[in-house]
């Protein structure tokens, strides 16, 4: 039997030590959580927008305490007439509008009241959509109001004011013609003029029309396009257009 010298058990027991110190160490390290513009704004740092994506961020659905009667919402789609009521009554028509005139509480199956919202039809007949909870509680929502197969004109509205007259650089070539009907192969980051923002279609509320800076016909094409925080897709303002000339930032790349 081999016997080893006390002094090099002990080396040998701090070498062993050592190395599981240094891995514990090494681990914990590594295992550190990355940190995020998600962890800085929980801080109260704010995390710099590019400013493409603050632009037009502002724009949302107003919230029900806000609604006052003569509110439009554009239908998208003749399918209203399943959320509508009464279903007796003529329907509104897809590329109609409804006018709205007033919200009240309605008694329901479960004890806890409905919010009835009352809107004018082109004819002055009524229609009303029901929701299930009460007024009190949809006031509340800080994300609006989605009604089936509608647009809120008030979205529309303020980004037209935002947008119209306004050159961009578009970033994208699927561009559709000006009815929004068929899809054509556009230019990508050349300079276009904003003519005309007017309501989409039930996925993006935003037609957005426009023309090409250098062409002398002055043909217009349009976009489709989502605000605010809704459908993160690939077609809200930041995907869809720059504010500056691209060609500025990445002077290194040819066309």
């Amino acid at each position: 039997m081999r016997f080893f010298p006390d002094c090099y058990i002990s080396r040998c027991f701090i070498s062993v030590v050592s190395l599981f110190l240094f891995t514990s160490c090494f681990t914990g390290i590594e295992s550190t959580p990355k940190i995020t513009a998600k962890h800085l704004s929980k801080e109260g740092i704010a995390a710099a927008l590019p400013p493409e994506e603050s632009f037009l961020r502002n724009i949302c659905a107003d919230s029900l305490g806000s609604w006052h009667p003569g509110k439009l919402f554009y239908i998208t789609d003749s399918r209203i007439s399943i959320a509508l009521e009464p279903s007796k009554n003529p329907m509104p028509l897809q590329g109609e509008t409804i006018e709205f005139v007033e919200f009240y509480e309605v008694p329901s199956m479960t004890g806890k009241p409905d919010t009835e919202l009352l809107f004018r039809q082109k004819d002055s007949t009524m229609c009303a959509y029901r929701i299930n909870m009460p007024v009190e509680e949809l006031k509340k929502k800080a994300t609006g109001i989605e009604i089936p197969f509608t647009i809120e004109m008030s979205i529309v509205d303020k980004a037209r004011e935002a947008l119209i007259d306004s050159v961009f650089y578009i970033r994208t070539p699927v561009w559709h013609t000006v009815d929004g009907n068929d899809a054509v192969k556009g230019k990508k980051f050349i300079p276009v003029r904003i003519t005309a923002v007017e309501p989409g279609n039930q996925v993006y509320p935003l037609r957005v029309c426009f023309t090409p800076v250098d062409a002398g016909d002055g043909s217009q094409s349009c976009v489709y396009m989502s605000v605010s925080d809704k459908s993160k897709s690939g077609r809200n303002f930041s995907m869809l257009f720059s504010l500056s000339d691209p060609r500025l930032r990445y002077p290194e790349i040819t066309d």
